[in-house]
C-alpha cells in the first residue's frame, strides 16, 4: 500500500466511523430508556463494525463480454507536470498523520503511567484483590492480559461488608464483559483518528454508558442491594488521573454534571425484562448489519476483467531515437516507425511494403538567417497498455463515449496520478478509464540522457456497437 492508498483508506474509514458515531450519539438515550443501559452500551459496536466493513474488499463488477475499446495515447510534453508537487503533498500529509498518532499514543501512555504511579505500592489481599496506598478513584480494574482489581487503602474501614461485596462484583463484571479490552480499542482508535474531534467527544459518552451497563448487570444479580450500592458510590473518592486502559469505580467528567447523579437515578428504575432485552438486542443487531452493509456498499466498485470480458492491447515499442521521422504517428498496432537507415530484415507481413531507401541527400546549405535546430530530448512513450473494461450498464444500454485523461508519470514510468480532462458522456466511463490508466507503464522522457517525470494525454474511445475482432487498435501520435 502506497501513501495515496493510505490517505484514501483513512478518508473512507473516517467518514464511515463519523457516520456511525452520529447514529450512536443520536440513539443511545432513546434505546437506554426503551431497553436498558446494556442495549445502549452494545450500540457502540456500530463504530468498529463500520470501520471493518470499509476495510473489506469492495464489490467486484465483472467486465462485460464483447466490450471493444479503442485507446489512443498522445504525448503532451507541453502540459506542465504536477508529479513533484503531488508527491510532496502526499508525503507531508502522511508524515503529519504519523506524528499525530505518535503524540496521542504517548499522551495516553503517560496518563496510564501517572495513574499507576499514583497508586503507590500494591499489596496482595487474601480475596484475590490488591490494595493500594492511595484511595482516589478506587476500586479500579487494570491490566489487559492479567486484569487485577485494586482497592483503596481504607477499603475495609470505609465500606461495609455488603458494600465491599458489591464493589468487587462491579469490577469483576467489567473484566468478565471485556470492558478493559474495549477501552483499549477505543484508545487505539483515538490515536489513529486523532484528527477526528467527533471521536474524542464520543469517548466520554462511551465510558459513561459502560458504567451504566455494568451497574445494571450488578443490580440484576443483587436487586435487593440497591441502597447499599448507591451508598458505596457516594463514599468513593474521584480519581485525579484518567485511566485509558482500565475501569474506574467512579469516573469524573469535568464537562458535565457529576456522573454519579445519573447512575444513582438509574438504580431507582426497574430492571428491564427478558422480552425487552431480547427486543433491544434485535434492534442493535439490525443496526449493526445495516451500518456494516451500508459502509461496505458505499465503496466504489472494483472492475475486474477475465479472458472473456477484457481485450488486452498489444505492447507498444518505444519510439525511435532522434532524429524523428517526418511522419507524426503510428497508424497500425505494433508497427514501428522506419529507422533512419534501410532495414536489414524485410518488414513484417502485416506492415505495408516500403520502398527501398534512397541514399541520403546531401544537406542543403543553410541561409544566413537560419540556425541549426537543437536536438529534441527523447519524449515519453507507452511501454505497456491494457484496454479498460467496458462498464456493464453502458454496454447493455449501447452507450459509446470518449474519455481524455492527463496522466502524471514518475521517472520510473509508473502512473502516479490521473486527471480526467474530458468525458463524454460525463461520469459514465471515468472509473473504468482511470482504473486502467493506473496500471499502464511508460518509458519516461529523457533529458540529458536521464529519465524525468512527465505528463501524457491519453484519449480513450469506447464503442459499444463495434464488431472489431481480436485486439483493439492502439494508435500513438507524437505531438
Amino acid at each position: 500500500m502506497d501513501a495515496i492508498d493510505l490517505i484514501g483508506l483513512l478518508t473512507e474509514t473516517t467518514l464511515a466511523a463519523s457516520a456511525a458515531l452520529l447514529l450512536v450519539l443520536g440513539l443511545r438515550r432513546p434505546l437506554r430508556g426503551a431497553f436498558g443501559p446494556t442495549v445502549a452500551y452494545a450500540l457502540w459496536l456500530l463504530v468498529p463494525a463500520a470501520i471493518i466493513a470499509v476495510l473489506l474488499p469492495a464489490a467486484a463488477a465483472p467486465a462485460a463480454p464483447m466490450a471493444i475499446a479503442t485507446v489512443g495515447a498522445s504525448l503532451a510534453a507541453p502540459v506542465p507536470s504536477a508529479v513533484d508537487d503531488s508527491v510532496h503533498l502526499v508525503t507531508w500529509i502522511v508524515a503529519l498523520w504519523l506524528l499525530g498518532t505518535t503524540v496521542f499514543a504517548g499522551f495516553f501512555v503517560q496518563q496510564q503511567r501517572a495513574f499507576r504511579s499514583g497508586l503507590g505500592q500494591l499489596r496482595q489481599r487474601g480475596d484475590g484483590m490488591a490494595q493500594a496506598d492511595s484511595v482516589a478513584g478506587l476500586p479500579a480494574a487494570i491490566g489487559l492480559w492479567q486484569p487485577l482489581i485494586v482497592v483503596p487503602a481504607d477499603f475495609d474501614s470505609r465500606y461495609t461488608p455488603q458494600q465491599r461485596l458489591l464493589m468487587q462484583a462491579h469490577e469483576h463484571m467489567h473484566i468478565r464483559c471485556g470492558d478493559l479490552q474495549l477501552n483499549a480499542l477505543a484508545t487505539a482508535l483515538r490515536c489513529v483518528f486523532w484528527f477526528n474531534p467527533l471521536l474524542h467527544l464520543a469517548a466520554r459518552h462511551f465510558r459513561h454508558d459502560q458504567e451504566l451497563a455494568c451497574d445494571q448487570r450488578v443490580i440484576t444479580r443483587h436487586h435487593h442491594a440497591r441502597r447499599d450500592y448507591g451508598e458505596a458510590m457516594l463514599k468513593t473518592q474521584l480519581a485525579a488521573q484518567p485511566l485509558p486502559l482500565g475501569c474506574h469505580w467512579a469516573a469524573f467528567d469535568k464537562a458535565r454534571n457529576h456522573p454519579l447523579k445519573e447512575r444513582i437515578a438509574m438504580l431507582k428504575q426497574p430492571v428491564p425484562s427478558l422480552s425487552r432485552w431480547i427486543a433491544g438486542s434485535a434492534v442493535v443487531v439490525v443496526l449493526l448489519l445495516g451500518a456494516g452493509v451500508t459502509a461496505w456498499a458505499a465503496q466504489p466498485s472494483r472492475v475486474v476483467s477475465n479472458d472473456a470480458a477484457a481485450v488486452v492491447a498489444p505492447a507498444l515499442p518505444a519510439p525511435p531515437a532522434p532524429p524523428a521521422p517526418p511522419s507524426t504517428g503510428l497508424s497500425a498496432p505494433g508497427v514501428a516507425p522506419p529507422p533512419p537507415a534501410p532495414p536489414a530484415q524485410p518488414a513484417p507481413p502485416r506492415a505495408a511494403p516500403r520502398p527501398a531507401a534512397a541514399p541520403p541527400a546531401p544537406p542543403k546549405p543553410m541561409s544566413s538567417t537560419s540556425a541549426p535546430a537543437p536536438a529534441a530530448p527523447s519524449a515519453a512513450s507507452v511501454d505497456r497498455m491494457s484496454a479498460p473494461a467496458y462498464p456493464a450498464e453502458a454496454l447493455a444500454s449501447g452507450v459509446s463515449g470518449k474519455v481524455v485523461m492527463l496522466i502524471d508519470i514518475d521517472a520510473q514510468g509508473t502512473a502516479v496520478a490521473v486527471e480526467v480532462e474530458q468525458s463524454e458522456p460525463a461520469g459514465v466511463f471515468d472509473r473504468a478509464a482511470v482504473d486502467a490508466a493506473m496500471k499502464w507503464m511508460f518509458s519516461p522522457e529523457l533529458k540529458d540522457g536521464k529519465p524525468v517525470p512527465g505528463r501524457v494525454r491519453v484519449p480513450i474511445e469506447f464503442e459499444a456497437s463495434s464488431t472489431t475482432q481480436g485486439s483493439p487498435r492502439v494508435a500513438v501520435e507524437l505531438e
